[in-house]
């Protein structure tokens, strides 16, 4: 009381405080000040501890509300910067004639020699420039399409031939 009476309104003559904080850290303090100096009673102790712990859980359930917050907004980026890569994939696969791990890496792989984040090179794949490939700041629409893959050995070039030797 000496120390705050320095400092308080000389219309403040009696106070009574509680730290507030959640597991024992306090944050801030809970007081109630009065015109009059008073005497508290162990009630007035006892009802300053049950709001202490109000507001306690109150700033408990608010810090949980904003980590949730920035989780959920963590997630929803990612998801959203998930969505533009597989897209990006999808046309690096159509236009490169390439699978989905070969058209990842070919993505990957174009954000690592140029310093930059794979969604800002998936980015720029789904606005019309294929990574990796001769001329590749030019649209796709301006380049060539890709030569078609051979069949993989074993397998016959056209499902309507016939098998050429029979098996026995």
């Amino acid at each position: 009381w000496p120390r705050l009476r320095a400092v308080a309104p000389r219309s403040v003559r009696g106070v009574l405080a509680a730290p507030v904080g959640p597991a024992g850290a306090p944050v801030g303090a809970f007081g109630v000040l009065t015109a009059e100096p008073r005497q508290w009673r162990q009630a007035d102790a006892d009802a300053m501890r049950a709001y202490t712990a109000v507001l306690e859980r109150l700033l408990l359930a608010g810090t949980e509300a904003s980590r949730n917050l920035e989780l959920a907004d963590q997630l929803q980026q990612a998801l959203d910067r998930r969505v533009l890569i597989e897209q990006a994939k999808g046309v690096v696969m159509a236009r490169a004639g390439l699978g989905a791990d070969q058209a990842f890496a070919l993505i990957r792989r174009e954000a690592r020699s140029r310093n930059r984040r794979v969604v800002d090179i998936a980015g720029e794949v789904i606005s019309g420039h294929l990574p990796g490939q001769p001329d590749a700041q030019a649209p796709l629409g301006d380049r060539p399409d890709p030569p078609a893959e051979p069949e993989p050995p074993g397998e016959p070039e056209s499902p309507t031939e016939p098998d050429p030797e029979p098996r026995t």
